[in-house]
């Protein structure tokens, strides 16, 4: 019996598909932000349908992605090391990392030396398959922002939940003719 349950333990250790999430915020809220439960479910979404099982989460709420003395990113890096992972998910490249030569050097050769794959979802990248991911990608999102998709992943924020920029720019800006141009407009200001 002994052994069953040790085997049963490895077999929960070994092979982990790491679902990393990041957030850099400035607001002091607490709890985890609406997009760390955006990225948890898009990543979730994605592993289920992709016959990813035995997922982690690691999150890192606050922190920057300049640099990687982050605790979530540590404790997938430790696992990463003992040979625990074998694939990281990611919502896209700036999530795992904004440092991209160093977001370089995990990608490039980290990850291929450890043998793990890595896929950043939205940037259609698969270390498996080359750089293509594009059977779920921005489509995908944008159903899921526009409440298209049946389980509804991504809710609506209620006005006194928005970053306040946002109120404050719509007025400033609302000569543009449509929200597709404010969006494009917020998105280029990197507040979107």
């Amino acid at each position: 019996m002994q052994k069953k349950t040790a085997a049963k333990q490895n077999e929960n250790i070994i092979g982990i598909t790491a679902l990393y999430c990041r957030l850099s915020r400035d607001d002091g809220a607490e709890g985890e932000s609406n997009s760390i439960a955006n990225q948890k479910k898009l990543l979730s979404k994605y592993a289920k349908e992709h016959g990813f099982t035995n997922t982690k989460f690691y999150v890192d709420d606050g922190y920057t992605g300049t640099n990687f003395n982050r605790p979530g990113f540590q404790r997938m890096l430790e696992d990463m090391d003992m040979g625990y992972i074998s694939t990281v998910i990611v919502k896209d490249s700036s999530r795992f990392g904004r440092n991209y030569l160093e977001v370089g050097q995990y990608t490039d050769y980290y990850f291929p030396e450890h043998n793990i794959r890595f896929i950043a979802i939205n940037d259609c990248i698969d270390s498996e398959n080359g750089e293509d991911t594009a059977d779920y990608s921005e489509s995908d999102e944008e159903d899921i922002e526009d409440g298209e998709d049946s389980d509804s992943y991504y809710a609506e924020i209620p006005p006194e939940e928005q970053n306040p920029k946002i109120n404050e720019y719509r007025k400033m800006f609302s000569f543009l003719e449509d929200s597709e141009e404010e969006d494009e407009l917020f998105t280029a200001l990197g507040i979107g």
